[in-house]
């Protein structure tokens, strides 16, 4: 059992268990997450989600969650840390909508959904230079994830990046950029893992190790 498991609540783990149950549900009608991951669903998509946990102190933190898909990681991050305020950005409008409800059946107080793109999201003063951690959980080239992440950071803010250790070593971070990487438990094997981005002038934690890049 991972560590993070530890800290959770059993009504945090009744509200966990209830978002596999939504995604498999609605999963045939709304292509949520790939078929394959259904029978997987709790390891694959909510313990890595909550990989996190086990990296950073998120209490208290405004997140923005980009690509949130069927919620993941940032509802998982919800019903773990109460205490922070997580925005789910997607701009595929049936998933937003399912991000909604599910927001509402788990009745997560501290969870906003935005139908919208990133960029868009940007033309709110309530995010742009505002965000403390930005959540991208494998949907972008790092070069591209950091472009989207860097107008909503505040000035110590980080992303947090889902990433294989192949796409860490092969994708250099932009300019003026600095990054630590955290390795995680897979049940499949391979090596995966959480980087964790920030501005080179940002103060960095204590991580496997740390670079700054300038290709």
């Amino acid at each position: 059992m991972k560590s993070f498991k530890c800290h959770l609540t059993d009504a945090q783990h009744k509200q966990l268990l209830g978002l596999v149950r939504l995604v498999c549900e609605n999963n045939t009608r709304l292509n949520l997450v790939a078929p394959g991951d259904i029978p997987k669903l709790w390891e694959r998509h909510v313990c890595d989600s909550l990989e996190a946990l086990d990296i950073v102190d998120l209490c208290g933190k405004n997140i923005v969650d980009i690509g949130s898909g069927a919620g993941f990681p940032g509802l998982p991050i919800a019903i773990a840390v109460p205490s922070a305020k997580i925005t789910c950005v997607e701009r595929i409008r049936k998933k937003a909508a399912f991000i909604r409800r599910a927001r509402l059946e788990l009745e997560l107080q501290n969870v906003e959904v935005a139908w919208a793109d990133s960029a868009e999201l940007l033309q709110d003063s309530r995010y742009a230079g505002c965000v403390d951690v930005v959540t991208i959980r494998a949907v972008a080239h790092t070069r591209e994830a950091l472009s989207l992440v860097s107008g909503f950071l505040a000035g110590n803010g980080y992303a947090l990046l889902w990433q294989t250790g192949d796409q860490m070593l092969r994708e250099p971070l932009p300019a003026g950029w600095m990054d630590e990487w955290f390795p995680t438990e897979t049940e499949e094997g391979g090596a995966r893992g959480i980087r964790k981005a920030f501005r080179a002038t940002a103060s960095s934690g204590s991580g496997q190790y740390n670079r700054n890049t300038t290709e």
